[in-house]
């Protein structure tokens, strides 16, 4: 689920596809599964270099995720 999907419903994301922010946190890829996500990569037959532009962009995005459900959690949703 994507932060922008949340504003897109007007919804507060404890009702949006039922979870809330600690949960999608907590789905959120961290640092250490950049390798596993490297090897999928290869294994799907991708160059490196190709590996390397993908991982940056999954860094990018999953940074934000973060920082957009850590800020909706004072964000004044609707009722």
């Amino acid at each position: 689920m994507a932060w922008i999907d949340l504003f897109l419903n007007n919804g507060d994301p404890h009702r949006v596809f039922g979870a809330d922010a600690g949960t999608v946190l907590r789905q959120v890829p961290r640092w250490r599964d950049l390798p596993w996500m490297a090897k999928a990569y290869r294994r799907a037959g991708l160059s490196w270099r190709t590996v390397g532009r993908f991982l940056l962009l999954d860094v990018i995005r999953y940074s934000a995720y973060r920082k957009g459900f850590r800020d909706g959690g004072s964000f004044p949703w609707p009722e």
